[in-house]
């Protein structure tokens, strides 16, 4: 096939527009918990290990909420969005939870990731993870955009038989990262764990915290709960370790343990000024030799 020259001058700018089109906006966050663990000891200097499956006086059924939506904890085994199947009769056994849910389209892909192993009662603890992932591409005359929210919520109730002290321990990874490849692209990434102990009370008392930790307020300090960016780079890594030291329990008193994590993403690609510049150049090559031609 044969094409006039003035043909050619368009295919040649619609060329150098499609090469230039390498639109990207990638989002990305991701919190990892590992071995949080409870640990009880019959005295203040946590020389004498208790057990809690024999000690806790109560524990009541651990309420999980991923995205909002209740998880039974008397069911364990989950695979691949399968249902649980597995009865777990043994208040302390481990759980094991894994949840992904994925979308693509040409342009765009989101992911989230929830998991949940072990037992906070058990020995070794238990390790979570919150993650979600947004990548955007974009062309030349139009846009996209996509996004994805990911939470985590535990909340474990329990009571001690006689005066106890508690020890709380874990470890903690935080990655976030938003990439623009694309004049006028968009990213943002927001994000939440927290984990409080309290102590609670009947009636018109307010419950008193035995401890708290915030990540963006106790590590992150001058780092935004969200990363926003416009063209360009934004990313951010930091890992630690907490322990709450010994913390007094009363005997017949109900306490809760709650964890929240959350891991939010987005983005947004827009027509590229740049683009339609070089696809212009095109026209004015054609158009200059339409004049010489003249």
């Amino acid at each position: 096939m044969k094409f006039s020259k003035v043909t050619k001058g368009l295919l040649i700018g619609a060329a150098f527009a499609a090469s230039s089109a390498n639109a990207d906006v990638l989002s990305s966050v991701e919190i990892d918990i590992s071995n949080l663990e409870i640990k009880l000891f019959s005295d203040s200097l946590g020389q004498t290990q208790l057990q809690p499956a024999v000690d806790f006086g109560f524990i009541g059924q651990p309420i999980i909420n991923f995205n909002g939506t209740s998880v039974s904890t008397t069911l364990n085994g989950n695979l691949a969005g399968e249902a649980f199947v597995t009865q777990v009769t043994d208040a302390f056994a481990p759980l094991n939870i894994d949840l992904d849910a994925m979308q693509t389209s040409p342009l765009s892909s989101v992911n989230s990731e929830a998991t949940l192993v072990g037992n906070i009662f058990a020995p070794g603890g238990a390790s979570g993870r919150t993650a979600s992932y947004t990548d955007v591409g974009g062309y030349q005359t139009g846009e996209t955009n996509s996004q994805i929210s990911n939470s985590l919520e535990a909340t474990f109730d329990f009571t001690a038989q006689q005066d106890v002290w508690l020890g709380l321990s874990f470890g903690w990874l935080f990655d976030v990262l938003v990439d623009i490849t694309w004049s006028g692209g968009i990213g943002n990434a927001d994000w939440a764990f927290e984990i409080d102990l309290i102590e609670k009370c009947s009636g018109f008392c307010a419950p008193t915290t035995l401890y708290s930790f915030d990540l963006n307020n106790d590590e992150l300090f001058g780092i935004s709960s969200s990363g926003s960016v416009v063209d360009g780079t934004y990313a951010y890594n930091k890992t630690g370790t907490q322990d709450s030291g010994l913390l007094s329990l009363k005997s017949d008193t109900a306490y809760q343990l709650k964890i929240v994590q959350n891991a939010n993403t987005s983005g947004a690609s827009v027509s590229e000024p740049m683009t339609l510049g070089i696809f212009a150049l095109g026209l004015l090559g054609v158009a200059g030799y339409a004049r010489r031609k003249a």
